[in-house]
Parts: C-alpha cells; sequence; structure tokens
C-alpha cells in the first residue's frame, strides 16, 4: 500500500486527485489512503491532514493517518505553489467583482428604452396625440390651448372668446407658459404698478416698465424729459385704484397682448368721460411683461388704429 515516497505509476496516471481534482502525472509523488485506496498527490493529502474523500476513515476528523503526525522540515506551500509541481496549469477562480457582458446589454437596453419613451412624448406634445410605446410606462400629458384672437391691428368683436379662465401657450414664441388668468393677472399687476409710478412722481420706476421698443420710440420723437412732461398730466386726475383688464387678444411669435383697460377714474373738470379706459398693448420681454402702449409703436399698428382713437386707452378724454 502507497504510504511514503510512492510516484504515480501507470495505474495512477491520469485518475484525477479527491483534493485538488487535478489529474495524476506519471512520476509526481503521491499518498494513497490506507482505509478506501484513493490516491492523492502527497501535497494535497498534506495540506488535508488524510484523505479527501468524503465520509472516509482515513479523513482529517480522525488525526494524522498511520500512527504518528507526520513532520516535514520543508516549508509549508501554499495552492500556487503546489500546482505548478503537478505538471498542470490552474485555471484562475472566476473574478467576482467585475461586471458580465449580460449587465451591460441590460443597461443598453433599458436606456433605449427611456430614450424611446422620451421622444415618444415629445411627438405626442407636437402632433397633439398620445403615443404609448409597447412595454413602457404611460405618462400623462397636457398640451395647453393657445391664447389667440384678432390680429394687433384689430379689436376682438363683441361677445367673442377672450383669454380669461383659458390656458395660454407654453412654451410658443415669445409668450410665457400659464393659464390665460396668470396672464390677465400679471398684466394687470404690471399695469397698476406703472400707473401708480407716474402718480409718484417715479417716472424711472414707469420709464423700466416701457418696452425696448417703446422707450426707443419716445427717445427719438420727445427724449426722456418730454416724455416725463406728456405723463406729468396724469398726475391730478387719474385713479387708478380699480384698474381691471381683460386680455383680447394675444401674438406668439412677437409676445405682444392686446388688452382693454377699465375701472380707472377720471377726474378733469370739464373733461367728457369719468373712466380712463380703452385698448392699449403689453409685450412680454425679459421674462416679464412690458408696458408698449399707442397706435404708433408699430407701423402695423398704426395703420389699423390711427383712425380709431377715441377705442384706445384714455382716447375718450
Amino acid at each position: 500500500m502507497n504510504l511514503q515516497g510512492s510516484v504515480a505509476g501507470p495505474a495512477q496516471t491520469g485518475r484525477a486527485c479527491p483534493y485538488c481534482h487535478f489529474p495524476l502525472k506519471q512520476g509526481v509523488a503521491v499518498r494513497t489512503c490506507p482505509v478506501c485506496d484513493a490516491t492523492h498527490h502527497a501535497e494535497c493529502w498534506r495540506d488535508n491532514g488524510g484523505c479527501a474523500i468524503v465520509a472516509c476513515g482515513g479523513g482529517p476528523t480522525r488525526g494524522p493517518v498511520g500512527g504518528a503526525a507526520e513532520t516535514s522540515t520543508a516549508p509549508q506551500l501554499v495552492a500556487a505553489d503546489v500546482y505548478p509541481k503537478h505538471g498542470v496549469t490552474p485555471i484562475p477562480p472566476p473574478r467576482l467583482g467585475r461586471r458580465g457582458p449580460s449587465l451591460a446589454i441590460a443597461v443598453i437596453v433599458l436606456a433605449l428604452a427611456v430614450g424611446g419613451a422620451a421622444v415618444a412624448i415629445v411627438l405626442s406634445g407636437q402632433r397633439g396625440n398620445t403615443i404609448v410605446p409597447a412595454n413602457t410606462v404611460t405618462i400623462a400629458t397636457t398640451v395647453s390651448t393657445p391664447v389667440t384672437g384678432p390680429a394687433e391691428g384689430s379689436r376682438a368683436p363683441s361677445g367673442s372668446a377672450s383669454s380669461n379662465g383659458t390656458t395660454a401657450p407654453s412654451g410658443e414664441g415669445a409668450l410665457p407658459g400659464v393659464t390665460g388668468e396668470q396672464m390677465r393677472s400679471e398684466i394687470q399687476q404690471m399695469l397698476l404698478a406703472w400707473h401708480e409710478d407716474v402718480l409718484r412722481g417715479d417716472y424711472r420706476a414707469a420709464w423700466t416698465l416701457l418696452s425696448r421698443r417703446k422707450q426707443a420710440q419716445d427717445e427719438r420723437e420727445y427724449g426722456y424729459g418730454t416724455w416725463i412732461k406728456n405723463q406729468s398730466t396724469l398726475r391730478p386726475y387719474l385713479d387708478p385704484a380699480n384698474l381691471q383688464v381683460v386680455v383680447e387678444s394675444t401674438e406668439p411669435v412677437s409676445g405682444v397682448a392686446q388688452v382693454d383697460v377699465t375701472g380707472m377714474r377720471w377726474g378733469k373738470p370739464g373733461a367728457p368721460c369719468t373712466e380712463w379706459s380703452g385698448i392699449t398693448w403689453v409685450k412680454y420681454e425679459d421674462g416679464g411683461w412690458k408696458y408698449d402702449p399707442g397706435y404708433s409703436t408699430t407701423p402695423q399698428r398704426e395703420r389699423r388704429w390711427k383712425h380709431r382713437f377715441s377705442e384706445l386707452l384714455g382716447g375718450r378724454c
């Protein structure tokens, strides 16, 4: 029975070592279990402390096989040292920290699915339809209804729908994406602030609430000083406290809204009216509403409104 100093012969060559599962090479030092006759590499037998066959009586649980414990002055070998001595190149274990190709493929598929859903949603918003790709989560989108109406040079006919309670265009042209009521409220607050600035004599604040093109026109035609003198004529007689606004129409491309102003009291003695009211215009620019008054502000507006001056804000007074 092989116990010490044995080497693998023709009968053992090619068999798998029960401990490391590598085949035995002819001439390699081996140990054969005295209980079950299983042949091991000598190093494997020593590392395991006995037979590697499960439940074999010659296993390490019974202590040293063959009597006294084996002693050796040779240094203890680890697996990396042992395998080359068997004449076999070991296969390295898989690296658990690496991501397999299946994970990369899954990430790519997920990205394509999300991207496809986003494109479908954008297209649905542009075409006014709801597109739901297969196997994707349905995302509810609302396409707002633009507030539209007659062009800048015309007035809304009696009984036509105004912008109150409707939805303003979202991201269209130069208009803000807000509800019609919010738009009306913001315009009303701006016009009220402009008239209150004039009554307080804060002309610089009122000037900053004018649209850029209106500022340029007033500077070109009157100059800043004359503009102040013209506005000062309102101070003794105007009361804007009850100013109200109705948005009659909007122009999404230019950002201009045509509004009907009512509620401001006019107290000039002998005036043919008691209310400073009528049509005027505002323009959305730099993220806010600016006052854009006067029929002469644009050539188109002048052609359509010059002969209708009495319908403009303050024109009857």
